[in-house]
């Protein structure tokens, strides 16, 4: 499949990439009840928005439900940049790492929204 004037194949490419976006791959989290992947990703989440909280210059106030979502949106972001890129595959989620960068590009991205207002 290749490239159109119209730009659909970007457009495909983008929705296949959202459409399998998972936080992180666990398979052990999927073999339990489903409450388990959900209750597996909040906590990551948690984890990695306060890693990313503690290494991004500037202190942010955020409650640990902000930290959480922060941390969950920093693993989505990096999961669907690493697939647009090539990094990871379909079914592939983004890891601890790369999920707190993604936390930090959303605490920069919010910062400069800031800034202009």
């Amino acid at each position: 499949m290749g490239w159109t004037a119209d730009g659909s194949h970007a457009v495909q490419k983008l929705s296949e990439v959202i459409l399998s976006q998972t936080v992180w791959d666990v398979p052990q989290a999927r073999s339990g009840p489903p409450m388990i992947g959900l209750l597996y990703a909040c906590v990551a989440g948690l984890f990695a928005g306060v890693i990313a909280r503690i290494f991004y210059p500037g202190g942010k106030d955020m409650t640990w439900l902000n930290t959480m979502f922060l941390g969950l949106g920093g693993g989505f972001l990096a999961g669907l940049l690493g697939r647009l890129t090539g990094w990871y595959g379909a079914g592939q989620g983004a890891g601890l790492i790369a999920s707190v960068l993604g936390a930090m590009l959303i605490l920069w991205f919010l910062g400069k929204r800031n800034e202009v207002t």
